[in-house]
């Protein structure tokens, strides 16, 4: 393409997208970042978290909480595929943090934010039932908060509805004590939260979260949206 047409067609594309910085002509591709056929690749050789950071948050569009004491840390890592958020955690491991939370707007991972980590003593297993079926209009709503707690740490707030942990659906108070108390010995899990009808995923260790709850009904069908 003749290099004078391809820049009158940026320009152009530019101005239809009302100058709002859309197009970036002046920027340069990153080094450490790029996209091939929807796949997402990061080479990241002997960088500062700080800079791999600064990568990440201009070329996927998101911000980081919470590591200022590890920016000047070196980091080397390698992932190819098509999750950030895979990318993201793997990254966040490489520097030995397990608990954070990723914030989301229209689906998309915006912000990460990692939190101080929790000490709490482990609780001893029990068995659970992984077919029984799903009892629909009801939640787990946190009432209260345990200071120096997971929880705590977290940022969790009475009213917040906890509606997935370790990849399970959770339906009763009684149903979320028995996944906590099975998943002790783990290092982390995701849990769901749904905070002003927007769904926030955190991740912890397993074991004693910190919240005071109790079972609450929703309108019929209410909470299906939150597993399409």
């Amino acid at each position: 393409m003749d290099e004078s047409f391809k820049m009158r067609t940026l320009l152009i594309l530019f101005v239809l997208a009302g100058g709002a910085g859309v197009f970036d002509i002046a920027a340069a591709p990153s080094p450490v970042i790029t996209y091939q056929n929807d796949t997402l690749i990061i080479e990241a050789k002997d960088l500062t978290v700080q800079e791999l950071v600064g990568e990440l948050e201009r070329e996927c569009r998101i911000t980081f909480k919470g590591l200022d004491e590890k920016l000047d840390e070196k980091i080397s890592f390698e992932y190819e595929g098509e999750s950030l958020e895979d990318a993201v955690k793997l990254m966040l491991r490489n520097i030995g943090e397990s608990n954070y939370v990723f914030e989301y707007g229209r689906n998309y991972l915006i912000r990460v934010s990692v939190m101080p980590s929790s000490k709490h003593a482990p609780s001893r297993a029990v068995p659970q039932d992984r077919n029984r079926p799903p009892v629909h209009g009801r939640a787990v709503r946190v009432v209260s908060v345990i200071n120096n707690s997971q929880a705590e740490s977290l940022g969790l707030k009475p009213g917040d509805l906890i509606i997935e942990y370790d990849g399970v659906r959770i339906e009763s108070s009684q149903q979320l004590i028995r996944e906590v108390k099975n998943k002790s010995d783990l290092n982390q899990v995701e849990m769901v939260v749904v905070r002003d009808e927007s769904p926030i995923r955190y991740y912890l260790k397993g074991g004693l979260i910190g919240v005071r709850i109790n079972t609450m009904r929703t309108p019929p069908g209410k909470m299906e949206q939150y597993f399409r």
